[in-house]
């Protein structure tokens, strides 16, 4: 069995599929969003000023990962802003991260849930020499972020905002729009934020990286981290 294709059998079980089933289902994603909102202001600032703005966006990218009612964790979102420029990566690929990044003419960015969109937006700021490409569900599932909430964060005003379709990335990129299909084909880097991505993607033969917040015990031990660390990883180690 394949490294993937064990990963995600340990997601299947039935608990966490009769969790997921029960997640969300009466509320928007765009509602989701908002609250965040009134968090942004000082990490703007924060981001902008600093010594080394990329690192610190993605810092708080990576922080804002923490919303995610599926896995039904308790935080403190402003505590774990507070804590972000303490921290460091628990991973040794932000450095690829960097040199990539200034490399690439081409980015494609795979945002996550609906409530961290406003934190990704201060990461794609850091990428306005780029073309940026941020893709979002078409349809609602779970909490995951759609073209409501992209527009809702101001990221339309940032980047070309397109939406995966029918499909994503997970399910086989061939089930997708094939508006999506020729970026995910065409950008020099992919970006793919949380866990999901990370399931579905980590084998996947693209420059990827992934950022994200270990929030559950498979993942944790897949990428060698303990629970509740920040993560940058890339699909290439060479």
């Amino acid at each position: 069995m394949t490294g993937h294709r064990r990963l995600r059998r340990e997601f299947t079980a039935p608990s966490a599929a009769s969790q997921a089933a029960t997640i969300l289902t009466a509320r928007s994603s765009r509602a989701a969003t908002r609250p965040p909102w009134s968090c942004i202001p000082g990490p703007r600032n924060w981001s902008r000023q600093s010594d080394d703005p990329l690192q610190t966006a993605a810092k708080l990218a990576v922080v804002g990962n923490i919303i995610d009612s599926g896995v039904g964790l308790r935080f403190d979102l402003e505590a774990e802003i507070e804590r972000a420029s303490e921290r460091r990566f628990a991973t040794g690929d932000f450095v690829r991260f960097r040199e990539e990044m200034a490399r690439a003419s081409t980015v494609l960015y795979l945002a996550d849930n609906a409530g961290e969109i406003v934190f990704d937006r201060l990461l794609i700021e850091q990428m306005n020499h780029k073309q940026v490409l941020v893709a979002v569900r078409a349809e609602p599932m779970l909490n995951d972020a759609l073209l409501a909430d992209a527009e809702f964060a101001g990221i339309d005003r940032l980047a070309a905002v397109l939406t995966t379709g029918p499909g994503w990335p997970g399910a086989g990129v061939g089930n997708c729009s094939r508006d999506f299909l020729d970026a995910f084909t065409r950008a020099d880097v992919i970006v793919a934020k949380g866990q999901g991505n990370y399931e579905w993607l980590s084998e996947a033969k693209a420059n990827i990286f992934f950022l994200l917040m270990a929030k559950c015990p498979v993942v944790a031990r897949d990428l060698g981290v303990e629970m509740g660390e920040m993560v940058v990883t890339s699909t290439r180690k060479n």
